[in-house]
């Protein structure tokens, strides 16, 4: 939502399409398309003096309209956002200071910028109130110390048991840079750089509604589904639905999910980060942890958003889904334009069941982990370690890695070293997919077999795999009474079935992977990954993380939107994600990509690049599993 996305930090998902009906307390039934927000009524707007009588400071309408803005393609600013604490706590709640039971003209506050929206909460938001914490980020301060950095902020307010995840304020802009001061952002200041993006949970709903302000206005960019079901209604972030393009998900970001969690605050060394928080401590509280970040928010607000999106498109129809894209308008947009959102492979026009599944065969979003990368190249280069898939990484020397990256060039832009504060950062499927996997796995919809049966094609490579991804366009659409565990089962037999594919296919993979579990002799996937392992440790070392390094460049150069490199790489699922918008996040280096690269090249990796499941080496094209011999079921 700004010239530049910032999704590291806020990571905010969008919030509703199609759950919100009513401002009831009690969660909707959204199933079968009863609940519809895109049949939702214009916010109420105060106009009569019965409009503004009230005994507690609360209003059925908001006298805030002016300064309320919709940029989610209905055209009006929607009734169901009276159900998040920004809109009901902060403009359509007011202190009726000379108690005469109606709120009066003099009365009436609609702030749209940080510290006075906290000011104005600090008044009309204050039962079971747990307190205000801030994490802060920044990709540059560990190296270049508090004068060469500049940071952003994730700022909670957890009231009426939303938890932390309930209300969220996304800041960026701060410096530590001497000749900031004075302008207000420099750390030992007060002041907030503007442009605030908040996103609230919707309680009745069970999605985000997510919001940044513009030019003097509170601007309303859409809800979760949204985004999943209309995507960004252009490339921009001030688009409308733009922030989808940061958020294809629907749910909250955190690039650096996991312990370390580099570049976090009171996790990684980021100097400065208490003296911004205690600056502004009337609006930010206390500076919490990284871990926080994960445990308190990300996490816990995904999985709850994770609900109500499973519950949707698990009984959603394609018809549904076509008539919810069009009451969403996009914004005019350019060949360029179009082009753009299409590289990135957003606004599919999948049928129902697609949508559903779409995170068992693609990667919607990912995250970023360096766990034990200064000994080992990280399991996640391996096999993915979601939805009950496990791998091991594979040690080295210090002195090992030191002389590898020195002679892939490897540095960090912008900030000099050849790697993080903690080496070896890759990307891996995100806990948001994992999340959403585990809901469907909840209601019925997939069990552990048909999960693992999907994700063990072309395992070793757990993010970004064209060759899975591919599979998706084979997913026949099922009516939602039919989406269960053995009819996607079935019903992807069948398709394969007619699409006859190759010996040694992916699909032809899926197939023996389907037909055997029908069969009642399922593969043990968990012995293919054993054995897998086995050959990975047994290789040497050096070559393994000579191919590690080359195989997370290959990611970083796919992932980076606007770097110069495989921004338009062919594949299903290959393709930039804008949640990737510092630089500084992952080392670069001299590895090229090329179609005639060797295993054995330092400096050249194949874009079809990937380790085989048989025996570790690096290869450059889908390699088939047989069936463990004399392994039955798991």
């Amino acid at each position: 939502m700004r010239n530049r996305p910032d999704l590291t930090l806020l990571a905010f998902a969008p919030a509703l399409l199609a759950i919100a009906c009513t401002g009831s307390d009690q969660t909707e039934d959204c199933t079968g398309g009863k609940c519809d927000v895109l049949g939702a009524t214009t916010l109420p707007t105060c106009k009569g003096a019965a409009d503004f009588a009230t005994t507690d400071g609360t209003l059925k309408c908001t006298p805030c309209g002016s300064v309320l803005a919709d940029q989610s393609g209905r055209g009006f600013f929607p009734s169901f956002t009276a159900n998040d604490a920004l809109i009901k706590k902060v403009y359509m709640t007011f202190e009726d200071t000379n108690q005469n039971k109606k709120i009066d003209q003099s009365e009436i506050t609609c702030p749209v910028d940080m510290p006075a929206i906290m000011a104005k909460l600090d008044k009309t938001d204050t039962k079971d109130c747990k307190g205000i914490g801030t994490r802060v980020v920044s990709e540059t301060a560990a190296r270049l110390g508090s004068d060469g950095a500049d940071y952003r902020a994730v700022t909670s307010r957890d009231c009426e048991n939303r938890g932390e995840f309930g209300l969220l304020f996304s800041s960026f802009g701060f410096s530590g840079d001497p000749g900031a001061k004075g302008s207000g952002v420099h750390i030992t200041e007060t002041g907030h750089p503007g442009g605030i993006e908040i996103a609230a949970f919707d309680e009745v709903d069970g999605v985000f509604n997510f919001y940044k302000e513009i030019d003097g206005t509170m601007q309303f960019f859409g809800s979760s589904l949204d985004f999943i079901v209309a995507g960004p209604g252009g490339p921009g972030l001030t688009n409308k639905r733009g922030c989808a393009n940061c958020h294809p998900g629907g749910g909250l970001n955190m690039k650096e999910l996991e312990s370390p969690w580099t570049h976090w605050a009171l996790e990684d060394n980021i100097p400065g980060a208490d003296v911004l928080v205690k600056s502004r401590v009337a609006y930010m509280g206390t500076l919490q942890a990284g871990a926080s970040m994960q445990f308190d928010v990300t996490q816990p607000g995904n999985e709850k958003w994770n609900v109500a999106k499973a519950k949707f498109l698990s009984t959603t129809t394609t018809a549904d889904l076509k008539a919810a894209r069009g009451k969403l308008k996009d914004d005019s947009m350019s060949s360029a334009d179009k082009a753009d959102l299409a590289r990135r492979q957003l606004n599919k026009d999948l049928n129902a069941t697609q949508a559903m599944l779409e995170p068992l065969f693609c990667t919607v979003q990912v995250n970023i982990n360096n766990a034990g990368g200064g000994s080992a190249v990280p399991s996640q280069l391996f096999v993915s370690n979601r939805n009950g898939l496990q791998g091991a990484g594979k040690g080295f020397a210090s002195a090992d890695l030191t002389a590898a990256l020195a002679a892939i060039g490897s540095q960090v832009p912008g900030v000099g070293g050849t790697e993080l504060t903690t080496p070896f950062m890759v990307v891996e499927p995100s806990h948001e997919d994992e999340s959403y996997l585990n809901q469907l796995f909840a209601l019925g919809v997939l069990d552990q077999q048909l999960i693992e049966d999907v994700l063990m094609v072309d395992f070793t490579r757990p993010a970004m795999s064209d060759d899975r991804c591919g599979l998706l366009s084979l997913v026949p659409d099922l009516a939602p009474k039919d989406r269960t565990v053995s009819g996607i089962r079935d019903a992807l037999i069948g398709a394969l079935a007619t699409a006859a594919p190759a010996a040694g296919s992916p699909a032809a993979q899926l197939q023996s992977h389907l037909t055997a579990t029908k069969a009642g002799m399922p593969f043990s996937h968990q012995e293919v990954l054993f054995l897998y392992t086995e050959a990975c440790q047994a290789r040497d070392s050096k070559e393994v993380l000579r191919d590690g390094l080359k195989l997370r460049s290959l990611q970083k150069q796919l992932v980076f939107s606007g770097d110069g490199k495989l921004d338009d790489a062919k594949g299903v699922g290959l393709h930039p994600y804008l949640v990737f918008e510092f630089d500084q996040t992952m080392p670069a280096d001299n590895v090229s990509v090329s179609t005639t690269a060797t295993p054995d090249s330092v400096t050249k990796v194949s874009p079809d690049a990937r380790f085989s499941p048989i025996d570790c080496t690096l290869v450059t094209k889908f390699v088939p599993v047989p069936k463990p011999i004399g392994v039955g079921v798991n």
